[in-house]
């Protein structure tokens, strides 16, 4: 979710960046912190990259609000997608 509206949001991201997050995961544990997030390169662009640091750390309140939040159903939105796609 985005920090300052609460706003969840879907982020597609490659195999090199998810590997950042499990090792930020593993380090900080992503429920317990807000990240900034960077983006070096153009939106679609192959060649993107992104910096993803800690940015301050949540208290009990904030995990308890983040934690809260609805979730999309990834497994629905993916399946969406492919109906689109294959309709290409």
């Amino acid at each position: 979710a985005l920090y300052d509206t609460m706003q969840v949001a879907v982020w597609e991201m490659s195999s090199r960046t998810f590997r950042d997050v499990l090792k930020l995961r593993d380090k900080f544990g992503l429920d317990r912190w807000a990240f900034e997030i960077q983006r070096h390169g153009a939106a679609k662009d192959q060649k993107t990259t992104y910096s993803i640091l800690p940015e301050h750390e949540l208290d009990v309140e904030q995990r308890r609000e983040f934690g809260g939040l609805r979730l999309y159903d990834l497994g629905r939105m993916y399946e969406a997608n492919l109906e689109v796609e294959d309709e290409k």
